[in-house]
């Protein structure tokens, strides 16, 4: 605002008109970009980098245009000039400061905030979906589904492998992806197993175990815990 106000003086002296409403406004957008440097990109978006150039060169579009009225001007007395065309001057380099005030406050306010980290596999182990008989039931070569767990900073995943069992129906309902924001609770089990819960459903959605509850069954229980309360640490507004 403080722009737009000089930018209101008398036109009398040409060099402050195009000080104040040309240069300053530029030198301000160019310092915007040269502290943002190499990051301005990666901090902004493409849009907003967008409206940065199109500030600058309205800013530099009034330099010119005031400029070349500042230097017709010059050469004539101020009664030579129609009131029209001072106005004209006066109310375009008002638009060009006050444009590119918003232009840059509007990509200053739509930062990107810091992006999404990949997803990265912490560990795998092969477990047997929990569903179905125990492996000590008689049809449990038959019935038995034995897959792959797979616990990363973002979710949790089970996958079947090729036993014969793992194409029945009771497997495909604790089969798949389960993202961590999901999760309502992680149990275990004395049978031993890892129940998974998710938000709202009261059947687990994944369950895994090596019916023994080996020292390897164990690592499994502590790698899904460290990684649920890792992600849960760095997003403390999920409840």
């Amino acid at each position: 605002m403080v722009l737009v106000a000089l930018i209101l003086l008398p036109v009398s002296v040409p060099a402050a008109g195009i000080i104040f409403s040309g240069i300053l406004p530029t030198a301000v957008a160019t310092g915007v970009i040269v502290i943002s440097g190499r990051s301005i990109v990666s901090n902004f978006g493409v849009t907003q980098v967008l409206l940065g150039i199109v500030a600058i060169s309205l800013s530099l579009l009034s330099v010119w245009v005031l400029a070349t009225r500042g230097w017709n001007n010059s050469r004539t007395s101020r009664s030579a000039t129609s009131f029209p065309e001072r106005k004209f001057i006066k109310l375009f380099g008002a638009v060009a400061a006050l444009g590119t005030q918003v232009l840059f406050l509007a990509a200053c306010g739509h930062r990107r905030g810091a992006p999404a980290p990949a997803r990265q596999i912490i560990s795998t182990y092969s477990l047997w979906d929990g569903m179905g008989p125990p492996n000590t039931d008689p049809q449990f070569a038959a019935l038995g589904c034995l897959g792959t767990l797979s616990i990363s900073n973002l979710d949790v995943n089970f996958a079947p492998g090729k036993s014969p069992g793992c194409s029945s129906p009771m497997h495909q309902r604790t089969m798949g992806t389960l993202g961590y924001w999901e999760i309502r609770e992680i149990r275990v089990t004395r049978r031993p197993e890892v129940l998974i819960f998710r938000t709202g459903t009261t059947p687990p959605a994944l369950r895994v175990t090596d019916w023994v509850g080996s020292e390897e069954f164990q690592r499994v229980v502590a790698d899904l815990r460290n990684a649920y309360q890792a992600w849960k640490s760095r997003h403390p507004e999920v409840k």
